[in-house]
């Protein structure tokens, strides 16, 4: 609230805009020390008139001091504003204070990833300058490849020309191996062929035609063996028997008797064979009252 000085001073400057700058001190003296009362027994018109003025200045003032009582519960309401906006900038200020320290933390926290980076970007700078060295290497293999591919390419031509060849030749090696099979059988069979005429001309080679045989001659009987499709090759055969008593043996071809032995108990015969011709060994009981066993072997060897 407004103190009544203040008020009169108020008042004072109101009246003063109003009547002039003469009556503005018995105006406040007025209001401030004599009161409204005494007014009314003034009788100069004059006084009738400025009481009329003071009575609207009053009227001016009571409506100034309702204003000015809006305007302190305004203020009231102000000041209550203002503490509350006090409270917000300091809350404000505590969460721009935390701000800041987060802010100068992640400031450090960018100097240190600053320095990270440019450690980064040195190991990138050297990691590129491998890079670009593996680059140059590696164009240089891939040239060598591309060579070396053309080589194989060329290596390769060869080769399928070379197995065309091989192919070909296994081909005359396989005829040849089996002409050489054909051959290697027609010599084996020309070697054996040779290797038994060569025992033929030597008389290496034998044939038994009858082996131990015993036989039983009656009395004045004989027993005959025939040989004929057994005799291939020029030769001899070599006749041996025993008997238990004399006989006589003879060999027989269709051009006459080639051989005879007489009254003899055993005896061994080498007659000569040609082949084409028929050949009759005969063995004979001389005796006329008793028979005879004879054990005879004929082997043919040519």
């Amino acid at each position: 609230m407004l103190s009544k000085s203040l008020f009169g001073e108020k008042v004072a400057l109101i009246i003063t805009n109003q009547v002039g700058m003469i009556v503005v001190g018995l105006i406040v003296g007025l209001a401030s020390g004599i009161g409204v009362g005494y007014i009314g027994v003034i009788p100069n018109p004059q006084f009738h008139d400025l009481e009329l003025q003071l009575e609207g200045a009053k009227d001016n003032a009571s409506t100034l001091l309702n204003n000015v009582e809006s305007l302190e519960q305004d203020l009231t309401a102000t000041q209550a504003e203002i503490g509350g906006l006090q409270t917000t900038r300091e809350e404000l200020q505590q969460d721009l204070d935390s701000k800041e320290a987060l802010v100068t933390e992640l400031q450090a926290e960018r100097d240190s990833m600053g320095l990270e980076a440019v450690n980064l970007q040195g190991q990138l700078d050297v990691a590129n300058s491998r890079v670009q060295q593996a680059e140059v290497e590696q164009q240089a293999i891939q040239s060598q490849l591309s060579q070396i591919q053309g080589q194989i390419q060329e290596k390769e031509s060869q080769i399928s020309s070379l197995n065309q060849q091989i192919s070909s030749l296994q081909s005359q090696v396989s005829s040849l191996n089996n002409d050489i099979s054909t051959l290697n059988g027609r010599t084996s069979d020309l070697q054996s062929q040779i290797s038994l005429l060569e025992s033929i001309v030597n008389l290496d080679l034998a044939e038994m035609l009858i082996s131990d045989q015993t036989v039983n001659i009656p009395a004045d009987e004989g027993i005959f063996w025939l040989f004929s499709d057994e005799i291939v090759y020029a030769g001899y055969l070599l006749i041996s028997y025993s008997a238990t008593s004399n006989v006589f043996i003879e060999v027989i071809t269709p051009s006459g008797s080639f051989f005879t032995a007489v009254d003899t108990l055993g005896n061994s015969l080498v007659i000569p064979v040609v082949p084409g011709q028929v050949y009759d060994v005969t063995l004979w009981n001389d005796s006329s009252v008793a028979g005879t066993t004879v054990t005879i072997e004929i082997i043919y060897v040519y």
